[in-house]
């Protein structure tokens, strides 16, 4: 019997929500290149945008955005200006700390949903803290020369901070996903927007602003819940 005969291995897509469209807008901004694409499903009202593919599971992080419109306007936290992200459909490409993130229309209706991750298509790595996850996203930004992202979720009573392959070497054509129960202040991160790593003295800090060039910087994308099927 052929190997896949009777199942169903056609992408499906899980719909993952996020806590803001102000988070959104950070995971998909590159901050010195193109945005990340973002579309506009009319069917279900859904702004989203892909990720990580997982088995035959493709994660889309969306938030419910009612009506469509052109674009964000993203504008990252600066001292004395907090973060904002809005809709607009005019393109204004002269505010300073600010970037446009196109929408593109499209009707999802065709594509199956997946109702959680299988978990045979997933690896899972408990770190010892939130500076080794830090240092090990910060690798993978320097070779990718893409700003990294680490998502922020409840689990439980928990508050995990996490990020997918980050280790080259344990990679075995499953998604592995590095993750931290955060404790003490590392629970910060609940309510930041990224984490800014000080190399020179070996030191991270939770913040909101991001651009000090003295600086790295990951992204916190903060999740409404945990991924569907998820198991730590």
């Amino acid at each position: 019997m052929p190997k896949n005969e009777g199942k169903d291995e056609s992408l499906k897509i899980i719909f993952a929500r996020l806590s803001s469209l102000n988070d959104l807008a950070r995971y998909t901004c590159r901050f010195d290149s193109a945005a990340l694409e973002v579309f506009y499903d009319e069917s279900s009202g859904k702004l989203f945008s892909f990720a990580e593919r997982i088995g035959n599971a493709l994660i889309a992080y969306y938030i419910d955005a009612g009506e469509r419109s052109e674009g964000i306007q993203y504008a990252y936290a600066v001292p004395g200006s907090g973060e904002a992200a809005e809709f607009t459909d005019t393109m204004d490409t002269q505010q300073l700390h600010s970037y446009y993130i196109n929408i593109i229309s499209v009707d999802m209706r065709h594509f199956q949903k997946a109702k959680e991750i299988g978990q045979k298509d997933i690896n899972y790595v408990k770190v010892g803290n939130i500076k080794n996850l830090t240092k090990m996203i910060l690798k993978k930004s320097i070779e990718t020369e893409i700003i990294g992202s680490a998502y922020v979720f409840g689990y439980g009573s928990d508050i995990v901070v996490g990020a997918f392959d980050l280790v080259e070497e344990l990679a075995d054509g499953k998604k592995t996903f590095y993750y931290v129960i955060a404790k003490g202040g590392e629970t910060d991160a609940k309510k930041a927007c990224f984490i800014r790593y000080n190399y020179s003295i070996d030191s991270l800090e939770f913040t909101d602003e991001f651009g000090e060039h003295s600086y790295m910087y990951v992204k916190l994308i903060h999740l409404a819940e945990q991924l569907s099927g998820m198991k730590l």
